[in-house]
């Protein structure tokens, strides 16, 4: 009998035991949470920046990032919003940092992907031909 190709969404590998399993998925998970919570200190940061951008008066900064800039845009938006500036008032930031925005970018869509893809991080496992599958 032909062995069929796990799709290319799958990838399939010889299991060892069970425990092994379980540590393999709290090391995904871990690395899971850690992309979504740096994500969320990066999308604060940047926020930050804009709020100090945007208002002038130091002792409101902190209400209107709360208030204004955090609920109502998107990280995304924020990372397009923070290009401008950079490109606009702070040549010398970018020209630093080139590859920031792109990064950021990056980043972003790794988090989305994560967040809200259509991927499937868990692992099976088919004791009967002692395989595992991470979707």
């Amino acid at each position: 009998m032909k062995k069929q190709k796990p799709d290319s969404a799958k990838s399939t590998f010889p299991l060892s035991s069970r425990e092994e399993i379980d540590d393999l998925q709290a090391k995904a998970n871990a690395i899971l949470d850690f992309i979504i919570s740096r994500h969320v200190q990066i999308d604060e940061k940047i926020g930050m920046i804009l709020a100090y951008c945007f208002c002038k008066k130091e002792n409101e900064r902190i209400a209107q990032f709360q208030t204004t800039i955090n609920p109502n845009l998107s990280a995304k938006n924020k990372i397009d919003i923070l290009d401008v500036l950079l490109k606009r008032n702070y040549p010398s930031i970018r020209k630093k940092f080139p590859r920031l925005i792109e990064n950021l970018n990056k980043f972003n869509d790794l988090r989305n992907n994560v967040a809200h893809g259509n991927r499937s991080y868990r692992i099976q496992h088919n004791p009967d031909d002692q395989t595992r599958k991470i979707h």
